[in-house]
């Protein structure tokens, strides 16, 4: 580990973010930490993670502003409004991680930071500094401390979706930016075109290349039609690699509209790899410089903060929401949830369930699934734990699991002969829908190495009975998760 208190650091492949170019150097000034114990652990925990260079920085940075805030002068106007009981008396209280810090510290983050996420992030980062030290057993660590360590869920979207209206306004007021503005208000014109209309993140866009755009020389799993182009791109989880996505003639002219707007800094500055990227700048030296995705999020804030929203305030990140609740409804208007589904880019029906969208649940699995639900009655229980059961259940029942883990079975399993799924002593809990997901998998597989037509069709009966009782388990979670 490096003996100096001021570092640079460049990623590695195998943790590679697309936040960053790939020459970009990141610094990390531990002298923001006053305490020389603390300072050390901090660059040893550094050193010793494994996270990518965006997410550490973000941590750092985190911990960095606790730091800075317990050691200054700050806290002292916010600690004589808090009166903490959980501080022992004793040389312990010296210690500058204590529980009476980390209150006087939440209650300052909720007065400065601008919502819930923003002070769940400092509060998780924060944590796992703390966990870190804790684990060595040489400073004294409150197990108390925790409580005030914890991170505070909200109901429902993680996002929102932008308002038809507030969006007109925004797209209106961009335009105007851009028209009025020099080349970094028409790449941020451009950057914001390719969030409302792709399925892109802020970074992807940020480290797409001038040679990004190539010929489609085959079709893949995420082609949705016909293309002569295909753009090449590093996505959050591609892990470094360059993947190709199939674009539509806007984007195409998007890109290449980007590319033609900083060609004069390619072609003045001196030639570095950095000239290989589109979105790039001069720096007030006239180097060439890369672009970040903070630039364009403080210009999103920027300009939308002068704008009467009615949904608002909103962020950048709002139009990744905004982009996959809109091709989801699209798609359930024209019947075409599948390839609704492929361009979103993610891997697992959950994904978007959670995060972006909330469609009727059996109709988006119908269409993940490639199967036709209809009027299937399920004969079986559905709850959300074994004690919401309406029925005395057996003592011991957790021992009696059936259909691979995906139930249990509250009579006797040996009176008839008589399929689980179809029974109605079969009884279901949340906690079974990854048994579910894995059954469904296995029948995908049966079914695609079975050549009879009437053992596919018997095994495409199965499927469905299983896809039902997962779209009821997980309507039931999401019921379940909106109310806490």
């Amino acid at each position: 580990m490096p003996v100096f208190d001021k570092w640079y650091v460049a990623q590695n492949r195998r943790n590679h973010s697309t936040a960053y170019k790939s020459d970009d150097y990141v610094p990390f000034d531990f002298t923001r930490v006053k305490d020389h114990t603390m300072r050390k652990e901090l660059k040893e925990w550094v050193f010793l993670s494994d996270k990518s260079l965006k997410t550490l920085k973000n941590m750092v940075n985190c911990v960095f502003l606790f730091f800075e805030f317990v050691e200054g002068d700050e806290i002292k106007k916010f600690r004589s409004n808090i009166v903490s009981i959980s501080d022992y008396i004793n040389e312990k209280n010296n210690f500058i991680i204590n529980e009476s810090n980390v209150m006087v510290f939440r209650q300052f983050g909720k007065q400065s930071f601008d919502s819930e996420e923003t002070l769940n992030s400092y509060i998780s980062s924060i944590r796992s500094f703390v966990k870190y030290i804790d684990s060595k057993h040489i400073y004294p660590i409150s197990s108390g401390i925790y409580d005030f360590l914890t991170v505070k869920t909200s109901k429902g979207l993680s996002g929102k979706k932008i308002e038809d209206e507030d969006l007109r306004k925004m797209v209106l007021a961009f335009k105007d930016n851009m028209i009025k503005g020099n080349y970094i208000d028409k790449l941020f014109w451009i950057f914001m075109h390719l969030m409302l209309t792709t399925n892109f993140r802020p970074n992807d866009i940020c480290s797409l290349k001038i040679n990004c755009i190539a010929d489609a020389m085959k079709t893949g799993d995420k082609v949705l039609q016909s293309k002569d182009k295909s753009i090449k791109l590093k996505t959050k989880t591609s892990r470094g690699k360059e993947i190709d996505v199939n674009p539509s003639e806007y984007t195409i002219r998007a890109i290449n509209e980007a590319i033609l707007v900083t060609d004069f800094i390619r072609k003045s500055g001196k030639k570095n790899q950095l000239g290989d990227y589109i979105f790039i700048q001069k720096d007030p030296h006239g180097n060439t410089a890369g672009i970040n995705y903070d630039l364009f999020y403080r210009k999103f804030k920027q300009i939308t903060g002068g704008l009467e929203l009615k949904g608002g305030p909103y962020t950048v990140n709002n139009c990744r929401h905004t982009y996959m609740t809109k091709l989801f409804e699209e798609a359930v208007k024209n019947g075409n949830v599948y390839k609704s589904i492929i361009a979103t880019g993610h891997r697992d029906y959950a994904t978007t369930i959670k995060h972006y969208i909330k469609p009727e649940i059996s109709d988006y699995l119908e269409a993940f699934y490639g199967v036709t639900l209809g009027n299937i009655t399920l004969k079986g229980e559905i709850v959300a734990n074994l004690e919401d059961s309406m029925e005395d259940l057996p003592k011991d029942i957790r021992e009696i699991t059936v259909k691979s883990g995906c139930g249990f079975c509250k009579g006797n399993i040996t009176i008839r002969c008589i399929d689980c799924l179809l029974c109605s002593n079969f009884i279901v809990t949340i906690d079974r829908i990854p048994y579910f997901e894995n059954s469904i998998e296995e029948i995908n597989l049966k079914i695609q190495n079975q050549s009879i037509l009437h053992e596919k069709e018997h095994l495409l009966s199965i499927k469905k009975l299983y896809v039902s009782y997962l779209a009821e388990l997980v309507t039931l979670k999401e019921n379940e998760e909106a109310e806490i």
